[in-house]
């Protein structure tokens, strides 16, 4: 797991640099700008090397290494979830909360198999 406590991820994701992209996603609706924020691949300050860390570093290597398991990503009022089943079979799911989580939590679940 990881915790980051700062203002959380619908509070900064990049909306002037995504207006059109964004559009149709409420400013309130946590979830889907959590799930939205895994599409992206530009950050506000416009440096190359950053806004690569949900699409690329993280969902990106749950991709990569294959393996079954799941992770989460809760965000104010957002949560976000993607599935890899023994099938090999994804999934993805997001979710607006009753209460909010002040930051950002990712939580992995991997299964390597046997050791």
């Amino acid at each position: 797991m990881l915790y980051d406590q700062g203002v959380g991820i619908p509070e900064t994701l990049p909306r002037k640099h995504f207006g059109e992209w964004l559009k149709g996603i409420p400013h309130k609706d946590h979830a889907q700008m959590v799930q939205a924020a895994h599409e992206l691949s530009r950050t506000g300050t416009g440096m190359d090397h950053r806004g690569h860390g949900l699409q690329r570093d993280i969902r990106g290597y749950f991709d990569r290494v294959g393996c079954e398991g799941h992770y989460r990503v809760t965000s104010l009022r957002g949560r976000y979830v993607y599935e890899r089943h023994p099938d090999g079979q994804t999934n993805e799911d997001a979710v607006n909360l009753p209460v909010p989580l002040k930051g950002t939590l990712i939580e992995w679940k991997l299964s390597l198999g046997e050791s």
